[in-house]
């Protein structure tokens, strides 16, 4: 057995916003996508916001590129200072 942890903070209020812009995202678009390992690093003058998004294993390219946008825009968007790092996973367990 293995247990594999990332040392992710579950309780600062600014990643809690965050990870609710991208359900909001996520809903609005009509997706059953999801994030995990979503954590911030950096300081004063910028913040990566950096997570992994996984997404079906059908997934276009096309539609890749668009949702990503529009979760970074929306980032960007509440606060300037982030800079927005996502990781493609794709969903191999739940392919159809």
């Amino acid at each position: 057995i293995t247990i594999h942890m990332d040392p992710v903070c579950t309780d600062d209020e600014r990643l809690i916003n965050i990870k609710k812009i991208i359900n909001d995202i996520f809903n609005e678009q009509e997706l059953s996508w999801s994030i995990h390992d979503l954590r911030m690093t950096g300081g004063e003058s910028n913040i990566n916001i950096i997570f992994d998004m996984v997404v079906p294993y059908e997934a276009k390219p096309e539609e890749i590129k668009t949702v990503t946008g529009l979760v970074k825009d929306a980032i960007k968007e509440a606060d300037p200072i982030y800079s927005v790092v996502i990781q493609i996973d794709r969903d191999f367990v739940n392919r159809k």
